[in-house]
């Protein structure tokens, strides 16, 4: 064997291995936003497909061993997603059904899918048939950026009735009360902190995102990493004006900052269901996401050449 063949970067073997681990951290914390773990998940995967299965073709299917099956189907059972009875035709075999639970997270297991693929740019159900293709699934896994976590946990208190952030120098004793039904969308998403933060993730993303970047002239400006600091600058203030914050967009209107891009419905698409994503992805709560994507979606007219 020739010692160029030694070079790990060139064996098939720890291509898939980085790729898989890459991915398993890529659903790792969206999976747990579900309750679930990622074998769980596969199971549950399987069962979405054919309803239902016997214990032995789960494991085959899953490519498991049978005994490893029990202790992975009991928490699934304890959990409320799945039943097990023996099968009235052979009382040897145990069948595994969905509960209506359990079919139910199919819907939400779906967003998940559609977040990676937006992280990544490639859809989850990409074969990957080299280790060329394993080392750069590996690679844009690991892009997603951690501060996705740490904001998401800086930012627990989305969901609070009262996310109005007050200024360094504000007394909270004597700052006005904003409640749940009075505030709006800018603060309930955390006012400018939380949208910067949120703008900040996005942008890497979309500047990363191969279905964002297939219109030349949108790569073009993503593909220069100096445009990245104004355009985070630009979008974190049209989004503050946009959900009800001070007036601070210097921008060009949405027609004029677009009308040079040739932007069709499918780029439209691809950056809407990345904004989506992340914000999903960060723990925003489903209320103000869709109130959010209702907004970007008005603008689908002036954007879409």
């Amino acid at each position: 064997m020739t010692e160029a063949r030694l070079r790990l970067d060139d064996q098939l073997c720890f291509a898939l291995y980085a790729a898989t681990n890459a991915i398993t951290r890529a659903y790792r914390p969206l999976l747990r936003e579900l309750g679930i773990t990622s074998p769980q998940y596969l199971t549950l995967m399987a069962l979405w497909q054919h309803s239902t299965g016997t214990v032995g073709e789960l494991a085959q299917r899953l490519d498991l061993p049978a005994h490893s099956m029990t202790p992975l189907l009991q928490r699934l059972e304890q959990a409320g997603l799945i039943v097990r009875r023996r099968s009235p035709i052979d009382s040897r075999a145990v069948l595994v059904e969905l509960t209506s639970v359990g079919g139910e997270l199919e819907r939400s297991a779906a967003t998940v899918q559609r977040t990676v693929e937006c992280a990544t740019g490639r859809p989850p159900t990409l074969s990957l048939p080299c280790a060329a293709s394993c080392t750069t699934w590996s690679t844009t896994c690991a892009q997603l950026p951690q501060a996705l976590i740490r904001w998401k946990e800086k930012h627990h208190d989305l969901e609070r009735a009262d996310t109005r952030r007050l200024a360094p120098e504000a007394d909270p004793a004597t700052a006005p009360q904003v409640h749940a039904s009075d505030a709006t969308l800018y603060e309930r998403l955390g006012g400018c902190y939380g949208i910067a933060g949120a703008v900040d993730v996005l942008v890497d993303r979309l500047f990363k995102n191969v279905k964002v970047n297939a219109n030349d002239k949108v790569h073009e400006h993503h593909g220069n990493p100096a445009n990245a600091a104004g355009y985070k600058f630009l979008v974190t203030s049209w989004s503050i004006e946009a959900t009800g914050g001070p007036k601070c967009y210097i921008g060009h209107d949405m027609t004029v900052a677009h009308e040079h891009l040739s932007i069709d419905k499918d780029g439209f698409d691809a950056v809407y269901m990345e904004i989506e994503a992340t914000l999903f992805y960060l723990g925003a709560p489903a209320q103000e996401i869709n109130e959010f994507m209702n907004i970007i979606e008005s603008f689908r007219s002036e954007v879409v050449a």
